[in-house]
């Protein structure tokens, strides 16, 4: 409302109404395509109002004058809308799918002007690899018990699994076999000779159809070998310096199973005797002259240890052995009544040795 009057006049005046009208500005809120979030990890898309406009310029969410706030419909299981961000995020083992997000955003200005939108949030199947596993040999007598875990080698997501993640179960069968609820399988006990194959399926929790299947297979021989090993030499007393004998070491096979791998054995080299060997040797002075299998394995040494390991594709048989030759020396400037032991120890589980307490043994030599 206005006045208008006459300067000569004064009270020659006109009064006047006009209006004036305020648009509010332009508001839209646009659909927003997102990258696909993976259900078993869960993750965060970028704000939903990334392509919103007020007035053609990009919203801002907030209170002040000049912002936009952001309000939601009903939510699905598993999702979530931050309204001071924009930003969606989806809860880790939400099932895969696409989820439709309704959402509106009103000018702080003027609160009834506003637009409502909707997008589709994708949320996508984990990758679930099985992958094959093998075991053994087990002793088929005793049978087994955690030979192998078949969860080891298999992946979600590139990952190793975890139980929170999956669900395990038996696809084959084999009355041989126990697969256990933790990935861990059993051999059960008299179990013939032979090669025993599973076959079992992991599926993801949240999306039970999500499964990739894999086969185990374990080995059963119905007994396992068991090595043990003496020493034999003429005499234990070295009278001077320089004295030397021959020592033959023994590796005998004496629970009816033939050795599968290579065989493993270690001598301590001590202070006071030398201990040499001949690799291509195949006598040994011993007893009168006995024979010697030293081309049968391969010997290294180092400061400490002189080690023993049978070739590849040699095998000691059931109830047989395998004896390798060596001489020893006394060195200069030991003094008289020193003692040593010579001291062969088979590496435990080597070849498929099934027994740890038969597997040292010594001899103590002296220089009188």
């Amino acid at each position: 409302t206005y006045t208008i009057c006459e300067v000569s006049n004064s009270t020659n005046c006109s009064t006047v109404i006009s209006s004036i009208t305020v648009t509010a500005p332009v508001i839209n809120a646009l659909t927003e395509t997102t990258a696909a979030i993976n259900g078993n990890t869960g993750g965060s898309t970028p704000a939903l109002t990334a392509n919103d406009t007020l007035n053609g310029l990009a919203v801002t969410l907030g209170s002040n004058p000049g912002n936009v706030t952001m309000t939601t419909g009903a939510l699905p299981a598993g999702i979530t809308v931050n309204t001071a961000t924009g930003i969606v995020t989806v809860a880790a083992n939400t099932p895969a799918g696409s989820y439709p997000i309704s959402y509106t955003i009103c000018e702080v200005n003027n609160s009834t002007n506003c637009d409502t939108v909707s997008s589709n949030i994708v949320v996508s199947l984990a990758t679930i690899v099985a992958t094959q596993d093998t075991g053994g040999p087990i002793n088929g007598t005793t049978g087994g018990i955690n030979v192998v875990n078949v969860l080891t080698n298999d992946t979600v997501n590139g990952s190793a699994v975890s139980l929170n993640q999956i669900n395990l179960t038996t696809v084959t069968p084999n009355a041989n076999l126990t697969l256990n609820a933790d990935g861990s399988m059993d051999v059960v006990p008299n179990t013939p000779s032979g090669i025993y194959t599973l076959t079992y399926q992991i599926c993801e929790k949240s999306n039970p159809t999500n499964c990739n299947q894999a086969a185990v297979s374990i080995e059963v021989v119905k007994e396992l070998p068991d090595f043990t090993t003496t020493i034999d030499i003429d005499a234990l007393v070295f009278v001077s310096a320089g004295d030397k004998k021959d020592f033959v070491v023994n590796i005998s096979e004496i629970k009816g199973a033939p050795s599968d791998g290579q065989v493993v054995l270690k001598i301590a080299k001590q202070s006071a005797f030398l201990i040499t060997y001949g690799a291509a040797t195949n006598t040994s002075n011993v007893n009168g002259g006995v024979s010697v299998n030293n081309n049968d394995w391969q010997i290294t040494e180092n400061t400490s240890l002189i080690t023993m390991t049978l070739k590849t594709g040699v095998i000691i048989g059931t109830n047989t052995f395998s004896a390798i030759g060596f001489t020893i020396e006394r060195k200069s400037d030991v003094p008289a009544q020193t003692s040593q032991p010579i001291t062969v120890t088979i590496v435990n589980g080597s070849g498929l040795d099934s027994q740890n307490n038969n597997n040292t043994y010594n001899t103590v030599v002296k220089a009188q």
